[in-house]
């Protein structure tokens, strides 16, 4: 599609830093997914808004709708996030939404529905708990809000019946039961206060995406939390809607300025629906996932120091399913800039990989505590020594998603010490930097915090929490050290994936530029989110190109992968000698099985695909363009069809009647003008009567 007319289009800054959203449009606008907007309000009858709103799904209780006009002229906040989301695209007047094909419905959270919760008391109600579950009717939770995250009891993950340890359990509730037990996906903004936002339990959940800020040159915003609950980051969007009529912002319709992680958020959010468009199989597992994989480096360089309002410095993790090594990791940005184009073209075709959804159901956890009682010795002046370390050896394992760290601690000046957990690869992040008040610890402090950085890592080995004391006079102890890993089994069926960003992280990291997996299993090539052309043999020594450039190879002697799934560029795939799948992606590709049984399938574009020794299957699913079989044998392959193609409804023979003809020696199945099949040196297309498969 050409971009949006909308007049405010090219305003729009924080839409060219999502990747190229404009070939995503092409495909996906959100159509058929249903945002919630937990906010002040939005003013639903608004230009931009209107057509993509749906009142359906207004939160009602106890016999009363709770509409969500906003309560006052002031109460813009909430239709500027719905704007961000899904304002309308091409309808003459505002901007466009990034899902601008998305439904909205907004719920009054800050002017009534959070006063269902009494705050005096820190007790919930009925009528609170059914309106933070209502969001179990939607796909996406949008929340641009927040409490000040200064480690205050009603902020407590593990004090149960507060605020937020409240909010956790009903993010965890509608993980569970929205979607039909896909879950509903839940953004959160991590908050404008520059401080931890492991300081808001809220922020510690692990079912919440929590996002911090940029600016549009791609820096965090000085104002935005950080910490290892960061998830991502997004651009901190400016133009979008604003109460009609010179309200709320008092710029019109519109504004100009709107601004901090609450802008962020919803940008993720209509990311979220993007993602859900193209694959509505997708659990809450596997959008955070996705995300995480397909964010972009963005700030200071990986392994410079940091730069401007930044907290530390880029950090490598460990694993070696990323880019040929670990994901990398910031306390401002979390895995990095969201990239709707490389997400999206994941989501795609991710449960191909996964074998199915990952959801709250299948989700594994792993338990591993310290009792011990451990002393936190005065400061000895040495930075690289703790004054107190506790070990934690996990015998069982589980492929990691999120750690959550709980302890008690007891010091007698808390913004003296510096608190780490350590992987069993060495791997360190940093949960608490001498922070909160001086008396924050005095009587004792329990806390848990989120640690998303060791996400694609496993478990098994010793893990150690370390904490410095960084100032003479204090001391204190440490005790109750339990580690909660969240993630799926371990197993040895591992995807290997690929974005843009491989191409600088292989210059800085030499060990990248070797791509193996020695564990065994069956093991995916993920290139899906590469926007280049790419060439790849997957033969032991085998080159991976893109644009003509080899960055790396496979490891000599021995082939590890047998499947392979790559994206829009023209490629030129050629498999190994095991069972290999491979599949184009969109772009004229060349595909070559190589040897053994394999599958191979063009997808978009004009294809040529050549199976090799054995017996292979060509598959094709509507919208695959005009491909060449350039090597079939018959009675020994086999050409799969999915009935889509035609419109289901005939058998192999009436296929073979309908669109079979013979050009110049070939067999050609022309499926009308879009997509067409030949078969080269198949001078007899009766001959496939016992060769179809259709699905």
């Amino acid at each position: 599609m050409t971009l949006p007319s909308d007049p405010l289009f090219s305003q729009q800054w924080h839409l060219s830093m999502l990747g190229d959203i404009g070939r995503v449009w092409r495909d996906y606008t959100g159509a058929g997914v249903a945002v919630a907007v937990y906010d002040d309000g939005v003013q639903f009858t608004h230009e931009d808004i209107a057509a993509n709103y749906d009142a359906s799904g207004h939160f009602t209780y106890g016999g009363t709708t709770y509409v969500p006009t906003p309560n006052s002229t002031d109460d813009a906040h909430g239709t500027s996030c719905a704007g961000l989301i899904a304002a309308v695209a091409n309808n003459g007047v505002g901007g466009t939404g990034v899902a601008f094909g998305a439904s909205i419905t907004g719920l009054d959270y800050l002017n009534d529905l959070q006063f269902f919760y009494n705050w005096n008391t820190q007790t919930s109600s009925a009528r609170y708990d059914a309106a933070m579950r209502w969001a179990a009717n939607f796909d996406v939770m949008s929340n641009s809000w927040g409490t000040n995250p200064d480690y205050s009891d009603e902020l407590n993950p593990t004090i149960a019946g507060n605020s937020s340890a409240v909010d956790a359990a009903h993010f965890a509730w509608v993980s569970a039961h929205g979607r039909g037990g896909l879950g509903t996906v839940v953004v959160k903004a991590a908050g404008n206060e520059t401080m931890n936002a492991n300081g808001d339990a809220a922020n510690v959940s692990r079912h919440t995406i929590t996002v911090a800020a940029t600016e549009r040159n791609g820096y965090v915003a000085d104002y935005s939390n950080f910490g290892a609950s960061i998830l991502l980051a997004a651009p901190a969007a400016a133009v979008t809607t604003d109460l009609m009529a010179a309200q709320g912002y008092g710029s019109g319709n519109y504004t100009r300025s709107f601004g901090g992680t609450s802008a962020a958020t919803p940008v993720i959010s209509g990311v979220a629906a993007l993602m859900l468009d193209a694959n509505a199989g997708l659990g809450w597992r596997d959008v955070q996932t996705i995300l995480t994989l397909s964010a972009a480096h963005t700030g200071s360089a990986v392994g410079a120091a940091p730069s401007g309002a930044e907290v530390g410095r880029w950090l490598t993790m460990g694993g070696e399913h990323w880019n040929g090594g670990g994901e990398i990791y910031h306390l401002s940005y979390g895995f990095g800039m969201v990239d709707a184009y490389a997400a999206v073209r994941m989501a795609e075709v991710w449960t191909r990989m996964t074998g199915g959804a990952q959801t709250s159901a299948n989700e594994a956890h792993l338990v591993c505590r310290n009792g011990n009682t451990v002393a936190i010795a005065d400061a000895d002046g040495a930075a690289a020594t703790p004054e107190a370390r506790v070990n934690l050896r996990v015998a069982g394992n589980i492929d990691i998603e999120s750690v959550q760290v709980t302890f008690d601690i007891t010091h007698s000046y808390a913004p003296d010490l510096l608190i780490q957990l350590r992987s069993p690869t060495g791997a360190l992040m940093t949960l608490f930097d001498r922070e909160g008040g001086g008396a924050l610890m005095d009587g004792g402090f329990r806390w848990t915090f989120a640690a998303e950085a060791f996400r694609g890592m496993e478990a098994e080995g010793t893990w150690r929490l370390l904490v410095h004391d960084r100032a003479a006079g204090d001391t204190g102890q440490i005790s109750n050290v339990r580690l909660d890993f969240y993630g799926a089994a371990a197993s040895t069926n591992d995807i290997h994936t690929f974005t843009d960003d491989f191409r600088s992280l292989r210059n800085l990291q030499a060990d990248r530029r070797v791509i193996e997996d020695s564990n065994g299993g069956i093991d995916w090539l993920n290139f899906a989110a590469v926007t280049g052309n790419l060439s790849v043999r997957m033969a032991a020594g085998g080159a991976i190109r893109i644009d003509g450039t080899q960055l790396a190879s496979f490891a000599a002697r021995r082939a590890d992968f047998e499947h392979l799934q790559a994206g829009d560029g023209a490629d030129s795939l050629t498999g190994n000698f095991r069972a290999n799948r491979i599949f184009g992606g969109r772009g004229s590709d060349r595909l070559s099985g190589a040897g053994g049984a394999d599958r191979l399938m063009g997808e978009q574009g004009n294809d040529r695909l050549t199976g090799g020794d054995g017996a292979d299957r060509f598959e094709f699913r509507r919208g695959f363009g005009h491909d060449t079989i350039t090597d079939w044998t018959d009675n020994t392959d086999t050409l799969r069809l999915d009935d889509a193609i035609w419109g289901g409804g005939l058998t192999a023979s009436e296929v073979i009647s309908r669109f079979a003809t013979v050009e110049a020696g070939d067999t050609v199945l022309s499926f009308g003008a879009a997509m067409s099949i030949t078969l080269k040196g198949l001078a007899n297309p009766q001959s496939l009567l016992d060769d179809i498969a259709i699905f």
